[in-house]
């Protein structure tokens, strides 16, 4: 008890370092959101194309409900529903948190589901942008998401969930067992394609690019895709996987949060989100990537990473999902698609891990030493620039972080051009 204590002191202090400057906040336990309930068949008269937001990892607001649940002493043992992901308040209760957002994989079912007694909500607020624009919206400063770009569509005279949508995800879970976002991605542009009279434009953010181009590979076809949608704007997107998935499975990722390295770790290896976000051998070049007191490893030997880290379903999901990653990310979803990328380079990103000191199994693992290379700080180059391969534009943004692309003035602009054009469009 007196560890866990320690560590919420120490998250505690992080966390103030990381808020300074930022007043206001109220106990998140305390908020109340209203989100539209439905979509609006206003839009029809105002002739704007609808925009559809899908969001990266860790990019859609979690809410937990509590039924029945045995955790630390300081945990909510039964609960109304309340934010989970991401919030202040849960983060200092860590040990909660990470307790709430586990999730275990049944063997017979080959399904993952939620710790008995916890119920997650991902969907609050679908198609609300609400759930998008920022993580916490006690600490809306220092937890903001797409809340710039949705206000620069609303000054045009988009409406949030008239004309302005988002997607709002459980980002924790397989791509390809998402098919109730899926479905409800469908029938939202469908929806609102019809109203508005006008294709849509669907903006997309990191794991979000993969999301959607599942959706436009594997749900839909090319003529639902001519039908319904004109441009598809992916910003940031892990074509080829990148190395902080392999890291968080190895030794644990904070998402950039001054929190220690580990913190998250015993809830990302029970994600099957994250084999989505590894380095994808057919894309990388050849060489040594990962060194430990097991050996050296190249791109290739990622399952054999993963055996040595006792991560078995993640194993098995890689090699499910990589035959994806390479047959299916050579052209567009459909010729007449208009793609847009917007990738961000020239940041210091995680190339090469050392373990010096450590196996991969061992439970206490250190902070790995880093060689950087070339990337958004968070997707390596090579995997960024797969986009080239399918888009008609490619804009890189020189200095641009991962997630602050988004957020760029230049790109929003873009954005927003590109739906008035189409918006004008006979």
């Amino acid at each position: 008890m007196r560890a866990n204590f320690a560590r919420s002191l120490l998250l505690c202090f992080c966390l103030i370092l990381f808020l300074a400057g930022f007043s206001g906040a109220v106990p998140t336990s305390l908020l109340t959101q209203e989100f539209p309930s439905e979509i609006s068949t206003t839009n029809g008269s105002s002739g704007l194309a609808p925009v559809i937001i899908v969001p990266g990892v860790a990019g859609t607001q979690l809410w937990a409900q509590v039924e029945e649940f045995s955790s630390a002493w300081y945990c909510h043992k039964k609960s109304d529903w309340f934010l989970a992901w991401l919030s202040v308040e849960q983060v200092i209760a860590d040990q909660c948190m990470l307790d709430h957002m586990r999730l275990t994989y049944n063997e017979a079912t080959g399904h993952y589901v939620n710790n008995a007694g916890v119920n997650i909500d991902a969907h609050r607020g679908f198609p609300s942008t609400q759930s998008i624009q920022w993580m916490d919206p006690s600490a809306k400063f220092a937890t903001k998401y797409f809340n710039q770009m949705v206000s620069a569509f609303e000054k045009e005279g988009w409406k949030d969930a008239e004309s302005i949508f988002g997607v709002p995800y459980d980002w924790r879970m397989s791509i390809d067992g998402l098919q109730d976002t899926l479905s409800q991605m469908t029938t939202l542009v469908e929806k609102s394609v019809a109203a508005s009279g006008k294709k849509a434009v669907v903006v997309s953010h990191s794991m979000g690019c993969l999301l959607t181009w599942w959706w436009l590979t594997q749900v839909v076809d090319e003529a639902w895709i001519d039908q319904h949608i004109d441009t598809w704007v992916p910003a940031s997107g892990p074509f080829g996987g990148a190395m902080p998935g392999l890291l968080a499975l190895i030794s644990g990722y904070t998402f950039g949060a001054p929190l220690p390295h580990a913190w998250f770790k015993e809830a990302l290896v029970t994600m099957p989100s994250l084999p989505w976000l590894l380095p994808v051998p057919e894309f990388w070049p050849s060489g040594t990537y990962v060194t430990s007191k097991d050996g050296s490893f190249g791109i290739q030997d990622i399952s054999q990473i993963l055996d040595l880290t006792n991560s078995s379903s993640a194993v098995g999901n890689f090699g499910r999902v990589k035959q994806f990653y390479y047959d299916g990310r050579q052209s567009k979803p459909s010729p007449n698609l208009k793609v847009h990328c917007f990738i961000g380079n020239g940041v210091d990103t995680d190339e090469k891990l050392s373990y010096p000191k450590n196996h991969f199994s061992d439970p206490s693992i250190s902070s790995p030493d880093v060689v950087t290379g070339d990337g958004d700080g968070t997707v390596n180059t090579v995997s960024l620039e797969l986009c080239s391969r399918f888009a008609d534009v490619v804009t890189r943004m020189p200095g641009a972080g991962h997630e602050t692309v988004v957020q760029t003035d230049s790109m929003i602009t873009t954005v927003v051009e590109i739906a008035q054009a189409v918006s004008n469009n006979a």
